[in-house]
C-alpha cells in the first residue's frame, strides 16, 4: 500500500512539474494548489537557507563584505525593515504576517471582516514608514472580493480601502500588487500594481483605466496631525505601470524599478502625468508567451522606460548609492543600486536621468536573492530571501 502512495505522489509531482512550465501561468497555479490540498506535494522540503557570502566580493574598484544581522533574519520575504542597528526601533516583518514588528494587525482584519488572501499570497506585501509613523499595503478579500487595502498601523484603521479586483479566479497573484514608495516634501507617491501573473487579464487592462487606482503610482498629501500624519487626498499620478516594487528620489527625480511579465524589467523616470504603457507596451513577453511591442513611438503619448533589463533579473528595489561609491563612480553622474531577485545580484547604474540616460551598469552577483536595499546613515543594508539583513561594508579599490 505504502508503495502505490509513494508512485501515485510521484506521478502527481511530475504532473505538477508539467503544469507549471507547459500549461498557462494562471492554471499551472490552480494545479499547483491543488496539488497541495491532496497532499501529493507535502513532501517537498521547505526553502533552503540563502548562505550569504563569507568572503567579499569584488568589482573593478569595490569590494563588498557581507555582514549578517544574526538577530533580524528573513524567514521567507521581507515586507519592510525599518530602524538603524543599536536602536530598539529597528525591526523588520514577513510578507502576508499579522505580526508585524510591534504592530498586530489581526484584530483589525477581523473587525473589518478581511481575510488575508493567503490562497493568492495576498495579505501585508509593503511596509511604508513616514516620518514616525507606519503604513502597510496589502492584499485581501471579503467574500467574494478581492481588493487591495491601506493601512495606518499607528492608528489601526484603514486608510483606504481599494475597488474590488475583476475575474479573482482568473490570474489573480497578490505578488504583483507592486508597493513601491517614496516620500518627496509632503506628499507620498505609493504604486498600486495590477495583481496578475498573467496575460492577457482584465487586471492588466486596469492600467489603462483612468477610473481605476490600479497599475498606477498614486500621490496622497501628507497631513501632521496629534496621531503622527494622515494621508489625504488621493489622485493618480502616473498610469500603465505593471508591479513596481521599488521607488526612490535621487535630487530632483522620483524613479522606480517595476517588473515585466518574462522580461523587460524597468528603470523608469517618474514624470506626473505620464503612462507608462502597461499592457500594450512591454521589452518582455507574456507568461503565456504573447508578445507586444517592445517600446512606444514618440508621438504616441506614452512613456518608454530609461532601461529595460532582457532577460529578466527580477528587478526589485533602488536606493541611492552610499556617497563613497557615488563620489568613486560618478563625479556628476547619477548613481543607484538596482537589487534582484532572480540574478541574485545588486547592480550598479551610472546614468544621466534628467537626460533619460544610462550610462553603464556593473552586475555584482551575491548568490542570494535581494529582496530589499536601503541606505541608513550611509551605510548599505540588503534585504534577502530567506537570511540575515546583510550591513554592506563597502571599500574602494
Amino acid at each position: 500500500m505504502t508503495g502505490r502512495i509513494w508512485v501515485a505522489g510521484s506521478v502527481g509531482l511530475i504532473l505538477l512539474g508539467v503544469a507549471e512550465f507547459v500549461l498557462p501561468h494562471y492554471v499551472s497555479r490552480f494545479v499547483v494548489r491543488l496539488g497541495a490540498d491532496l497532499g501529493l506535494t507535502a513532501r517537498l522540503a521547505p526553502p533552503v537557507r540563502a548562505t550569504i557570502p563569507e568572503t567579499a566580493v569584488e568589482t573593478n574598484e569595490f569590494a563588498f563584505e557581507m555582514i549578517g544581522l544574526a538577530a533580524l533574519t528573513v524567514q521567507a520575504q521581507a515586507a519592510g525593515v525599518f530602524g538603524v542597528p543599536g536602536q530598539s526601533d529597528f525591526w523588520m516583518a514577513e510578507q502576508g504576517a499579522v505580526v508585524l514588528g510591534p504592530y498586530d494587525v489581526s484584530g483589525l482584519l477581523e473587525a473589518q471582516g478581511y481575510a488575508n488572501a493567503t490562497e493568492y499570497l495576498g495579505g501585508i506585501k509593503q511596509l511604508i514608514t513616514i516620518n514616525d509613523s507606519t503604513f502597510a499595503l496589502g492584499g485581501f478579500s471579503q467574500g467574494d472580493c478581492y481588493f487591495g487595502a491601506l493601512i495606518d498601523l499607528e492608528r489601526m484603521a484603514v486608510v483606504e480601502q481599494f475597488p474590488c479586483l475583476p475575474d479573482n479566479a482568473e490570474s489573480l497573484d497578490f505578488k504583483g500588487i507592486g508597493g513601491g514608495y517614496a516620500v518627496m516634501g509632503n506628499a507620498l507617491f505609493m504604486a498600486l500594481g495590477t495583481a496578475s501573473d498573467a496575460v492577457p487579464s482584465s487586471k492588466n487592462d486596469l492600467a489603462q483605466d483612468a477610473g481605476s487606482p490600479y497599475g498606477k503610482i498614486l500621490r496622497y498629501d501628507i497631513v501632521a496631525d496629534a496621531g503622527g500624519v494622515a494621508l489625504q487626498n488621493r489622485r493618480i499620478f502616473t498610469s500603465g505601470h505593471r508591479n513596481p516594487q521599488g521607488m526612490v528620489v535621487l535630487g530632483n527625480h522620483l524613479l522606480a524599478v517595476e517588473h515585466g511579465p518574462k522580461g523587460g524589467d524597468e528603470i523608469n523616470v517618474i514624470v506626473e502625468g505620464a503612462n507608462y504603457g502597461w499592457p500594450l507596451y512591454s521589452a518582455g513577453s507574456g507568461y503565456d508567451d504573447a508578445d507586444f511591442p517592445s517600446f512606444a513611438a514618440a508621438g504616441t503619448g506614452f512613456t518608454n522606460p530609461v532601461y529595460s533589463f532582457v532577460p529578466s533579473i527580477g528587478i526589485s528595489d533602488i536606493s541611492a548609492c552610499p556617497r563613497e561609491m557615488a563620489e568613486k563612480k560618478g563625479g556628476t553622474a547619477d548613481c543607484v543600486i538596482v537589487s534582484a531577485l532572480r540574478a541574485q545580484s545588486i547592480f550598479i547604474v551610472m546614468a544621466d536621468f534628467a537626460a533619460g540616460k544610462v550610462h553603464s551598469i556593473e552586475q555584482v552577483p551575491l548568490g542570494v536573492r535581494i529582496r530589499e536595499v536601503f541606505v541608513a546613515d550611509d551605510v548599505m543594508y540588503l534585504v534577502p530571501d530567506a537570511a540575515s539583513i546583510m550591513r554592506v561594508k563597502v571599500t574602494a579599490f
